[in-house]
């Protein structure tokens, strides 16, 4: 009987006690630091306070629930040079391994401990204070990865990026230079990064004539070697070509856009026109045309020489565009690219851009082979006789013709001098940069004749 009415006062006790728990015990929050992703027990607060990640000592601001729902932490700039003394420790977040069985809060556990009073009432009091976890063995609990680019690169990639605006998409930018002639004329072109692997989409007419000597410049000045060519599709004037080497720091313009602009929505166009490098121009949509419905007004359009298959889909814009703009992307407000400027009416002054899904279309058909470049064509001197090439008979009696007359041809004779003068000069100076030695001669003599050359008339006054 008494051991009867014990019982009974311990269960009120208890009942009493689970009250007031209930009231005053705080429960513990999870908090994840916005720095490494850790994640830490915090009990619940009435008003927000500062706190520091265990892990890695970065310091920012919880809220109490009933302020922010979703009980997400924020970071202050006022928090870079934190009050110490207004800063709390939060503890490591730890989930009991217990055969598969969950730790409860001690609230929780009072329930537990009443339930089984009347066969282990010596334990009830420990279970109803257990709020810390107990020596059991311990496992990790799993957090969340950062988040990622939406293009899923892997870890080695991390340095990859797609631009989101056009100030991030000025850095896929490219400008392609294809020595011809020899070396004597350069033709450019814009390409931009469009795969993680270093590859460029550019205009099919602006790689035409590609060879071993053409160059990629990027943004930041750097000058790229060109690998090959990964694919082409003449009829939609499109290539893809790959470097030799992957910049470091590599910037993707967004290639996924699949709907049809809006008429009078705003365009932007980058390119080089007349080597007036990585500008942006601004204009809008003026329509939107596929290539039979161009063809039914202008049936000798340049896309009817092209053979682009009736389907496809030109954006007309008034950016304005002018050679060395080939290739380049039309892109809206956050750089996304909506086509490749291809061609100009140069009446109308509207300027063309293949839509991006056929690019997006021949970039998924692209392989892994990538088609080497041919070397460069040697010179073509057909005016010239080869051994007056090297020959200083004529070149240093012209140069000190010329130089006492202070390079000021007085009649037509004397202009055609100064013309012979300059051809040989250039010829020399091509065959020394080129390589392309006549069968026979030294390759030292020609390097020899030309630094004799450039000497002589650099040492020269004007």
């Amino acid at each position: 009987m008494h051991r009867r009415r014990a019982a009974d006062r311990i269960f009120r006790r208890l009942a009493s006690r689970r009250l007031v728990l209930q009231r005053r015990t705080t429960m513990p929050r999870v908090i994840v630091c916005p720095n490494c992703s850790k994640r830490h027990r915090a009990a619940d607060i009435t008003s927000p306070r500062r706190v520091r990640c265990g892990a890695c000592g970065h310091v920012f601001t919880i809220v109490p629930d009933s302020a922010d729902a979703s009980s997400k932490p924020t970071t202050t700039a006022e928090e870079t040079t934190p009050n110490i003394d207004e800063i709390g420790d939060l503890a490591p977040y730890r989930k009991i391994a217990t055969g598969g069985r969950r730790s409860f809060p001690a609230t929780y556990l009072v329930v537990a401990a009443v339930a089984i009073l009347a066969t282990a009432v010596a334990g009830v009091g420990y279970w109803m204070w257990s709020a810390e976890p107990t020596d059991a063995p311990t496992a990790t609990t799993p957090h969340d990865a950062p988040s990622r680019d939406p293009w899923n690169l892997p870890d080695e990639l991390e340095h990859v990026r797609v631009a989101h605006s056009l100030e991030e998409a000025e850095r896929a930018i490219v400008k392609i230079d294809v020595p011809t002639q020899g070396g004597t004329v350069i033709e450019s072109g814009t390409g931009f990064f469009v795969d993680k692997r270093g590859w460029i989409a550019t205009n099919n007419h602006v790689v035409e004539a590609i060879n071993t000597s053409a160059t990629v410049t990027l943004a930041d000045g750097t000058t790229c070697r060109i690998e090959g060519i990964v694919a082409r599709a003449p009829e939609l004037d499109l290539a893809i070509l790959a470097l030799a080497e992957r910049p470091v720091q590599l910037t993707l313009l967004d290639i996924t856009y699949d709907d049809t602009p809006p008429l009078g929505s705003q365009i932007y166009a980058f390119g080089h026109p007349y080597n007036v490098d990585f500008s942006l121009s601004r204009g809008i949509v003026s329509n939107v045309r596929t290539t039979d419905e161009i063809l039914r007004k202008f049936p000798d359009h340049i896309v009817a020489q092209l053979h682009t298959p009736p389907y496809v889909v030109w954006i007309q814009h008034d950016a304005k565009l002018s050679p060395g703009n080939s290739g380049g992307p039309l892109v809206d407000s956050q750089g996304r690219v909506l086509g490749v400027n291809t061609f100009i009416h140069r009446l109308a002054e509207y300027g063309f851009a293949i839509h991006v899904r056929h690019l997006r279309a021949l970039l998924a058909r692209a392989g892994d082979q990538v088609t080497a470049l041919p070397p460069p064509e040697p010179p073509s001197f057909s005016t010239l006789a080869p051994e007056k090439i090297i020959d200083t008979r004529e070149i240093a009696p012209l140069l000190a013709e010329f130089q006492g007359k202070h390079w000021m041809p007085e009649n037509p004779e004397e202009y055609e001098k100064a013309c012979r003068l300059s051809r040989l000069l250039n010829a020399v100076k091509v065959l020394e940069i080129s390589g392309q030695v006549p069968e026979g001669v030294p390759p030292n003599l020609v390097h020899q004749i030309a630094a004799e050359n450039d000497k002589t008339f650099f040492a020269s006054e004007p």
